[in-house]
């Protein structure tokens, strides 16, 4: 499942939200689809964070368009913590597979 936040954050001229899934091969194939590329990825060793990718609001529309679940940010968190919780979590930094990058 591919949950949207509703809460807009804002990044230079643009408004983002975070999009999320449960399962990370899902939320990249997602991302691919949408053309967002792999730097957008947020799960870094440095930083470390739920694995989610920042996205405007064209591609917001866009993935609603195609079977995203518009939700409350909250929402997202507890669907990762749960996810985190019963499956066999990624590790702090987790690498897009090289088969989901698309042309920039």
């Amino acid at each position: 499942m591919i949950l949207i936040g509703k809460r807009q954050y804002k990044y230079k001229s643009m408004l983002m939200s975070h999009m999320a899934a449960t399962s990370l091969k899902e939320l990249h194939a997602f991302a691919a689809l949408l053309k967002i590329h792999p730097r957008h990825f947020q799960n870094k060793a440095l930083k470390p964070s739920r694995p989610h990718y920042d996205i405007c609001q064209t591609k917001v529309k866009i993935a609603l368009q195609h079977g995203a679940v518009l939700t409350d940010d909250r929402e997202i968190i507890h669907m990762l913590n749960i996810y985190y919780n019963q499956s066999l979590a990624p590790t702090a930094y987790d690498p897009i597979p090289r088969s989901i990058y698309v042309s920039a």
